[in-house]
């Protein structure tokens, strides 16, 4: 803990905290009382060391501590320290800080320490990367050389990176030559992302003198995707086939076909068809893992009593042979009938969230994020209806497509971040739906099977006042994606737009039983229907299952004025308004059709909006 403690001092501003405050990020789940104690302890053990040691670690008084220059430095400080590495001796020496993972093997901060380990992991490797370029180029020998194959992995799409690294390869004469160098990453980028490399490396490699595409044409071998790619295998059948056990395989083999094909949908995944899926499981699955897969999905037949039939479903990440997930559902030829549906969108939410999950635990362990993983922490951003959370999820959604431009999957998330902004501020400038508008058509031109472009593009037309063309393509969407919670749920708002008010409740259903855990702005849109067929209490209950219900405050304030609480709606009225001060009825730009937008405009008059 008290290495922990000295890197969290170097990173603090002016390396320096309030003794409470250090004692409450190291010891979250203590009391007040435990943590400052334990804090002592560690203190009077540190004394005892730095007497023995002659040094100093920490500086303390009776209400802060914190580190100096007078204090043993840490790796970490001293990187931090560095503003250039135009020297051989420089760029030795920020190799030697950055060899290992900061606080590496240490995983042991929980809440804000476990966020903060992870963003100053991340930390860390940015500033290294932002001394490595400009130091290798200035130096260009064989230093350089090995910084930038360890930026190279913290950042393995910045093409600056790969233009650094072909420089310093012509100016050193080393064995791996601008060609290969180029036509390495060219493979890379086209198998992992599908586009080429930026003109400005191309046009370097021609300044070069050199020509990487018999290099590149020769290169081969599976390296990790930009998403994952998942195996799934056929059921087993322990036990013995019977006539009954033959029958209940056959159901649940078209059963897991449907689930391959629906994740494969998601657009997020790479699945291996079933057709080859069949053949591996006939045989000894390969060790070396011929077929590049990164999760398998094992599936086995258990009980053939009646209708009694389970299936046994886990999830192995291949990388390190972790078990990621093990279920089993009710899957017999009576549940098949009754909720084929069901028991597909069930099973494709259970593997796709534990898979999302995964890769964001392994992010957080290294801190590195690929397209894939940074358009996670975008989706999860997006989970909350304030400003600060839509702007985060715009950065880490920009991130991604700046690896990975064709990831239409991205596009289409980052033209709901614009959507979901104007919709917050409720103002009448259409700029974020026209940014909207291009990033969900750009998406479609790229993957036009994939439902959430749709869904993204019928979002922002509704908001532009193209109700038609909306309902049009969010239909379309829905068609694309009939198990997708997200999809049917925007088609629900639209369907609430142009009045079709008991459609749009039937959705919403639809949608919320897909994802009964569902993020704030299915309860916002469930609050409007639930509001426009004049079941007001119900709108009310939906507004409280959000974790940011003032988002929805204008629908409460009418729901309460019109179910008579007026002390109740005045309070959510100024509340929002003292949020949105700028906001008036005039104003209020929500194309929503009569009678619907009489109805909701009324309401807000009740309560007391202007």
């Amino acid at each position: 803990m008290a290495y922990v403690a000295a890197a969290v001092l170097d990173l603090a501003p002016g390396r320096r905290m309030t003794r409470a405050g250090l004692a409450e990020f190291l010891w979250p789940s203590t009391d007040p009382g435990s943590s400052s104690n334990n804090l002592r302890q560690l203190l009077a053990e540190v004394r005892g060391w730095q007497s023995k040691a002659g040094v100093t670690l920490f500086e303390v008084d009776h209400r802060t501590i914190g580190r100096s220059e007078l204090s043993l430095p840490s790796d970490v400080g001293l990187l931090f320290q560095l503003r250039s590495t135009a020297t051989e001796d420089s760029l030795e020496r920020l190799l030697e800080l950055c060899r290992g993972e900061l606080l590496e093997g240490f995983e042991g901060l929980e809440g804000e320490g476990g966020i903060w380990l992870m963003a100053s992991r991340q930390r860390v490797k940015d500033k290294f990367v932002r001394l490595a370029v400009p130091g290798a180029l200035a130096v260009r020998s064989q230093s350089a050389g090995e910084v930038l194959e360890l930026a190279a992995r913290i950042a393995p799409y910045d093409e600056e990176i790969v233009r650094a690294q072909m420089v310093v390869a012509t100016a050193t004469s080393s064995a791996r030559q601008p060609d290969k160098v180029y036509g390495d990453f060219a493979v890379r980028l086209r198998t992992e992302l599908g586009s080429p490399p930026e003109a400005a490396t191309s046009q370097l490699l021609s300044e070069l003198g050199a020509n990487a595409l018999d290099g590149a044409r020769r290169q081969s071998g599976l390296v990790r995707t930009s998403i994952p790619k998942v195996l799934i295998l056929p059921p087993s059948r322990p036990g013995g086939d019977t006539p009954s056990s033959v029958e209940d395989a056959r159901l649940v083999d078209a059963l897991i076909d449907e689930v391959t094909h629906t994740l494969g949908s998601i657009r997020t995944f790479a699945v291996i068809a079933p057709h080859s899926a069949r053949l591996v499981a006939s045989a000894t699955f390969p060790q070396a893992n011929p077929y590049g897969a990164n999760y398998l999905i094992t599936t086995t037949l258990v009980g053939h009593v009646k209708d009694a039939v389970r299936l046994r479903f886990a999830v192995v990440n291949l990388e390190d042979h972790r078990l990621v997930l093990s279920e089993e559902m009710e899957c017999g030829p009576h549940h098949l009938r009754i909720s084929h549906d069901g028991l597909v969108a069930g099973l494709v939410a259970s593997i796709a969230q534990r898979i999302e999950q995964h890769e964001l635990g392994s992010f957080q362990a290294g801190g590195t994020a690929s397209a894939y993983v940074s358009y996670l922490l975008g989706n999860q951003e997006l989970r909350g209806v304030d400003l600060p959370s839509v702007r985060r999820a715009r950065k880490h959604l920009q991130r991604a497509l700046k690896e990975a431009p064709e990831f239409a999957r991205a596009r289409a998330m980052l033209a709901r971040t614009y959507s979901v902004e104007y919709l917050l501020l409720g103002r009448t400038d259409h700029g974020p739906l026209d940014a909207a508008v291009q990033n969900a058509q750009t998406a479609i031109e790229i993957d036009p099977g994939d439902p959430m472009p749709r869904r993204e593009l019928g979002h922002a037309l509704i908001y532009l006042g193209r109700l038609d063309d909306a309902v049009d393509h969010l239909a379309s969407a829905a068609d694309r994606g009939p198990h997708i919670a997200d999809v049917l749920c925007t088609f629900g708002d639209s369907l609430v737009h142009v009045g079709r008010n008991a459609e749009a409740r039937e959705m919403m259903d639809h949608a919320l039983a897909l994802n009964p855990l569902a993020p704030d702005l299915y309860h916002w849109i469930s609050a409007t229907s639930h509001f426009m067929l004049g079941d007001y209490e119900s709108a009310k209950a939906s507004i409280g299952k959000m974790s940011f219900p003032r988002s929805a405050g204008r629908i409460m304030a009418a729901s309460e004025a019109l179910l008579g609480n007026l002390e109740a709606a005045h309070r959510h009225r100024d509340r929002f308004m003292a949020e949105n001060p700028d906001f008036s009825l005039e104003n209020y730009a929500f194309p929503v059709r009569n009678p619907n937008r009489a109805h909701l405009l009324g309401g807000m008059r009740a309560a007391g909006f202007h």
